[in-house]
């Protein structure tokens, strides 16, 4: 139903009311009452009329108000409801005025990275980016400009800085006779070491080329060509 809930219930009505003539005896004691089924928004189950099923012999007697007749008193009218059920709302809603509203903001400093893969998983681990799978490097060295695996190690490029980004990294621990032990692994992406603060890379199209040996960039701040490796 349009606007709200809809019940299906049994809905009792007494069509004629018993009444007396005395040349018609016999006319005294009938009431016609109907018992239909009904779809409708109010909750005949939440009514607190009297109900025609539930006064035994006497439904006959039954009277829209109520009263007194023939000896049976009625203390509640016959199609009484409680209208607190069907009250329209009248909660007020405030909402926060956000200033903020429609602004995007753009982190560019802000590394974003999916779940970690498993084998004979059922959903694309690499597809889910969870709202707090991040890592921000440090914004005093401008924006990250570009980034590039190589030789298992990821690098990652801002205008003033290089550095190395922490992919998977074992958690290694030395013995009494100075033997490195493996733990575990840490996250996904947990830290960031800087190979250098004073060489960056600008936002340019070519800026880097890949080499077997080495890696080589342009720094447009220094005027200079850089290679790791």
């Amino acid at each position: 139903m349009f606007g709200g809930d809809s019940y299906i219930n049994i809905f009792t009505f007494n069509a004629a009311h018993e009444w007396y003539d005395s040349t018609f005896t016999r006319a005294v004691k009938m009431a016609t009452v109907y018992a239909v089924p009904l779809e409708t928004s109010i909750d005949l189950h939440a009514q607190f009329s009297t109900d025609l099923y539930g006064v035994d012999n006497n439904s006959r007697y039954v009277q829209d108000k109520v009263s007194s007749f023939n000896g049976y008193t009625q203390t509640t009218d016959a199609y009484a409801y409680n209208t607190a059920y069907n009250a329209p709302t009248n909660v007020r809603t405030w909402y926060p005025n956000l200033t903020t509203e429609g602004q995007t903001n753009n982190f560019d400093t802000r590394i974003h990275f999916s779940e970690r893969k498993i084998n004979n998983e059922k959903i694309d681990n690499w597809l889910q980016y969870k709202a707090m799978n991040f890592l921000d490097v440090d914004s005093r060295y401008g924006k990250i400009t570009d980034m590039k695996l190589f030789k298992d190690r990821l690098l990652f490029w801002q205008e003033h800085a290089v550095g190395l980004l922490s992919v998977n990294e074992r958690i290694i621990i030395n013995d009494m006779n100075d033997a490195q032990l493996q733990l575990g692994t840490g996250g996904v992406l947990e830290r960031y070491d800087y190979i250098s603060t004073l060489y960056g890379m600008k936002e340019h199209q070519h800026a880097r080329a890949n080499g077997d040996a080495a890696l080589y960039w342009w720094d447009g701040n220094n005027k200079e060509i850089l290679q790791y490796g």
